[in-house]
């Protein structure tokens, strides 16, 4: 199914998915800030880069996953993210956390309403989060035309309807080949930086964001 009423989303929003083993990306980038050091701003979000960011811009939650490198998981699923989500959009408990990091990183990035529908709002199954977006006419299939901030889905049999989607990051920064970095939480029970391409791509949602040249806005200030 992949027309889903609101009615249906707000019912499926926070289902916990089945565990689905993580496949790699093309190639899994390092975590070292200095590899992006040739990009343009807009790919520049080393995990120790300070930045200035503008609340409520697709800088803002780039780099409110930025902060997340790293994080992993003690005991199984439950870690910062999961008790965040839990305390402040719905008592769920711990599972696979990928779109409930996604939801926590909107939080602090005032982006809630972009990329979640509104406040108080937040999504831990992954379908559902798709259909969201869909139904707020933000949805395209496929890996064309990304920008840095976009909500990417994933499915690992490559299916390419809503409905196969397993999986959520958000694109950092796309490459001159289509390739595209992402930041994505519970892949390999940690958040980390991987380096896609349109293998395993069902679509993105495109959230709202403020202004249009918002990602410029961020200014890495190198290792520190």
């Amino acid at each position: 199914m992949t027309n889903w009423t609101e009615q249906e989303i707000e019912a499926h929003a926070n289902e916990l998915p089945s565990y689905v083993p993580p496949l790699p990306g093309i190639s899994e980038i390092s975590q070292d800030p200095r590899l992006f050091d040739e990009q343009p701003a807009a790919g520049r979000y080393g995990a120790k880069a300070k930045a200035a960011i503008v609340s409520g811009t697709a800088a803002a939650m780039v780099a409110a996953m930025v902060a997340f490198l790293g994080m992993g998981e003690r005991p199984a699923n439950h870690n910062a993210v999961t008790v965040e989500y839990n305390a402040k959009i719905a008592r769920i408990g711990d599972g696979p956390w990928c779109d409930m990091g996604v939801s926590v990183a909107a939080i602090h990035s005032g982006n809630i309403d972009a990329v979640c529908g509104g406040l108080g709002r937040g999504f831990a199954f992954t379908p559902a989060h798709a259909a969201d977006f869909k139904h707020r006419g933000l949805w395209d299939y496929g890996a064309d035309d990304l920008q840095p901030g976009d909500v990417v889905f994933f499915s690992w049999s490559r299916g390419k309807s809503i409905d196969d989607i397993e999986h959520v990051g958000i694109v950092e920064h796309v490459y001159a080949d289509g390739s595209f970095t992402t930041i994505e939480c519970n892949i390999g029970d940690k958040c980390r930086r991987e380096h896609r391409d349109a293998t395993y791509v069902v679509g993105r949602g495109r959230p709202p964001y403020a202004g249009a040249d918002d990602v410029a806005m961020v200014v890495s200030l190198g290792v520190g």
